[in-house]
């Protein structure tokens, strides 16, 4: 192949590389909830048509044919259910200019263009401090993340892991099961890998079961849960006392208080905080 052909193929492949770009859509609003999901743009601007969000696998259209004054509203569909929406970091769209029919689904991912944050966000329970299975529930929740992986902060190099198979059609992504190591006090999870999408919460509260009470040694057993691992993070309080002397005897489940203080020799207030997570309620013995 001569010098002059390489140049001149060269040129072709840049020349509609170039072609086929796309300003990259600029969306002013996303307006959504549990059943429909409208991106908003300026109507002389470029905007997304469809969706690349696994797999190579496009999802259905949106539909962009409402113009209100300045602005288009691209419409959702999909005939797959809400809770089947799921993707990663490197989920793509097609974007469409209004001066053209050609599209461009190769040069912006999802994220690039758009923040769709996952709402109506609940936890069935905490994860005790012993760690486990915990189910999420929300909208929205592996739109852009993961998907088998949400990072957090409890550990920013170690992702959770989100349990089954996205791609198995029965999977609902508005309900997942993530595995908790153990841990203590509040953390954030990120929808968006390591970007965004911050849902604030914690391990779970302190719990008192019982409490021994050893006068001649001057020792309180406190069982219970999610005492955690490490005595530097509990804090014991009776009457609102801090106490100086505590140690985890059984991790997670057991604190002994040696040589406690108290006020008075009557009812005694008991509170402990375990890495800035304090019982709900004061117990008193």
């Amino acid at each position: 192949m001569t010098l002059k052909t390489i140049l001149f193929l060269t040129f072709l492949v840049l020349f509609f590389s170039t072609a086929y770009t796309i300003e990259k859509p600029w969306v002013t609003e996303v307006i959504y909830n549990e059943t429909s999901l409208v991106f908003k743009y300026f109507k002389d601007q470029p905007y997304i048509s469809r969706l690349v969000m696994y797999k190579d696998r496009e999802t259905q259209y949106f539909d962009c044919t409402l113009i209100i004054d300045d602005h288009r509203y691209c419409v959702f569909h999909s005939d797959l259910p809400f809770s089947r929406l799921w993707g990663s970091l490197e989920s793509m769209v097609c974007s469409r200019d209004v001066s053209s029919p050609k599209v461009d689904c190769l040069s912006y991912r999802i994220i690039d263009v758009s923040y769709v944050k996952p709402i109506n966000i609940n936890f069935t329970r905490l994860p005790p401090t012993s760690g486990g299975d915990i189910v999420i529930n929300g909208n929205f929740l592996r739109f852009v993340g993961g998907p088998n992986k949400l990072y957090n902060s409890i550990s920013h190099s170690n992702p959770l892991e989100v349990k089954g198979d996205f791609s198995y059609p029965s999977f609902n992504c508005n309900s997942i099961t993530v595995s908790f190591p153990p841990g203590s006090g509040p953390f954030e999870v990120y929808s968006i890998d390591r970007i965004g999408g911050e849902y604030l919460t914690s391990y779970e509260p302190p719990k008192i079961s019982s409490f021994i009470l050893d006068p001649s040694k001057q020792i309180i057993t406190i069982d219970g849960d999610n005492f955690f691992t490490d005595s530097s993070l509990v804090q014991v309080y009776f009457d609102e006392i801090l106490q100086q002397n505590i140690s985890i005897t059984i991790s997670h489940t057991q604190i002994q208080v040696k040589h406690f203080i108290r006020t008075d020799p009557g009812p005694m207030s008991t509170r402990i905080t375990v890495d800035q997570v304090s019982t709900q309620n004061n117990y008193m013995i």
